[in-house]
């Protein structure tokens, strides 16, 4: 598949992942990060069984699976670390740091790949990489440090963004072998049993309560979408082009906070959705 599918299934895993990031943001700081974790993980590993019956062209090789089994028990780090950033601050700072992941992705993929990524694209990458730096940082709190607090959640974003983007390159191996659906199915039973692990190791409840059915149900729909999508265009000749497009979706985790939340966006955050728009664009369009 080429640059079209890849940057269809770019925009919509920015939408997927930007909304299920945002949404995720009560739940886990109500109920924590490895419950809200947990169930995130039952409704999405339940999401995937349909799923695996209308996807799975590809026959399944014990290397496949190893090496989806290696990259889930990876991947629950940069997962846990991002629900431990959004329990502690505001989804539109945290997420566009740890989205900043797809520049390491989309390096690995031109390093390691070969993918063509021309000037143009080096600027609108350098557009992206602008844009969330506006997004997320207000730069009066390098005054107090504030950056550097656990409170803040930028400590957890920075660890997440380190760990997706090894992960999410490394996804394309296994992916290679089985197919997009049965890897992102494996690496999601995976992390889901790490946080079933953990609350049974500190004898936290499992338990959910009624008032966040509807929002965990939410959080694991749109993170379906985003990863399955995602996995799509690993599949594409331009992994690189996939990555940036979904690193732009703290500007919808951003735009979901203003509208749901009420939350006040200032003009800095607003021209760095501009320049994420753009840059976007011209990563996709040159």
């Amino acid at each position: 598949m080429g640059i079209q599918y890849a940057i269809l299934f770019g925009l919509i895993a920015m939408v997927g992942s930007g909304l299920s990031g945002v949404i995720a943001r009560e739940p886990v700081r109500a109920l924590g990060s490895d419950r809200a974790l947990f169930w995130r993980g039952v409704v999405m590993v339940t999401l995937h069984i349909p799923l695996l019956f209308l996807f799975s062209s590809k026959a399944i090789t014990w290397q496949g699976i190893a090496l989806a089994l290696g990259v889930g028990m990876i991947g629950y780090l940069p997962i846990y670390f991002f629900f431990r950033a959004i329990s502690h601050g505001r989804v539109g700072v945290v997420s566009p740091i740890s989205n900043s992941s797809a520049v390491i992705t989309a390096m690995l993929a031109v390093f390691i790949l070969g993918e063509p990524f021309g000037a143009y694209r080096i600027y609108g990458l350098f557009l992206v990489l602008s844009g969330v730096i506006l997004l997320s940082v207000n730069f009066s709190d390098w005054k107090n440090s504030a950056l550097l607090r656990h409170e803040s959640g930028i400590p957890f974003a920075v660890a997440a963004c380190l760990g997706w983007g090894v992960v999410m390159f490394l996804f394309r191996y296994p992916i290679g072998l089985i197919g997009p659906v049965p890897t992102s199915f494996i690496v999601e039973t995976v992390i889901l049993s790490f946080a079933a692990l953990r609350l049974r190791s500190k004898r936290e409840s499992f338990a959910l309560t009624k008032d966040f059915h509807i929002p965990i149900a939410l959080v694991g729909v749109f993170g379906v979408i985003g990863v399955v999508a995602y996995d799509f265009g690993l599949t594409t000749s331009a992994v690189a082009i996939v990555a940036i497009l979904n690193m732009t979706n703290p500007v919808v985790s951003a735009a979901y906070e203003h509208f749901a939340f009420g939350e006040k966006l200032s003009l800095r955050q607003y021209a760095g959705m501009a320049l994420a728009i753009v840059g976007a664009v011209a990563v996709s369009v040159f």
